[in-house]
């Protein structure tokens, strides 16, 4: 009987360190959506001419893939320093 307690307590304990991974997994994807979406905000504050986006949206989209990919992996990475320094 005391055997399997011990294993469901176990068993409990284990599920509760899955359940604490999943959140951060989910917060951690709410935090890149939105840093995206500020990354992207201040991308359109430098460069607010629809007109020339219109015109050169293949360049301006290059850009904003470019510029969105760079400050997600230097978040990435600085995210990657902090949680080891925790």
């Amino acid at each position: 009987m005391e055997r399997m307690k011990l294993q469901k307590d176990w068993l409990d304990y284990v599920n509760r360190l899955q359940e604490r991974e999943r959140q951060k997994i989910i917060s951690s994807g709410i935090t890149n959506w939105t840093l995206l979406l500020a990354v992207m905000g201040l991308a359109y504050w430098i460069y607010p001419d629809i007109a020339a986006i219109q015109k050169n949206w293949k360049t301006v989209l290059i850009g904003y893939v470019l510029f969105g990919n760079t400050a997600i992996t230097l978040f990435d990475f600085l995210t990657v320093i902090i949680g080891k320094e925790k």
